[in-house]
């Protein structure tokens, strides 16, 4: 896989979710065991979150019953 090919999750995104699960900035942090800074520039788009992190809150908060799933994904 080249960098090209890699899945990327835009801010927008990420807020999206994070107001969906209804998260505050540190309460999601702490959800994917990284610092609120961490959180907040990957939000602020200052630095790109891994998409593996995107698949992991989203998931995480699906078994939770937090967010249904999306249908057909």
């Amino acid at each position: 896989m080249t960098s090209s090919d890699k899945k990327t999750v835009s801010a927008e995104e990420l807020l999206e979710l994070r107001q969906n699960v209804g998260h505050t900035q540190q309460e999601a942090a702490d959800f994917l065991y990284v610092t609120k800074r961490t959180y907040q520039n990957w939000e602020y788009n200052k630095s790109r979150m891994p998409f593996a992190f995107y698949e992991l809150y989203e998931l995480k908060a699906i078994a939770r019953g937090m967010i249904k799933g999306r249908s057909g994904a």
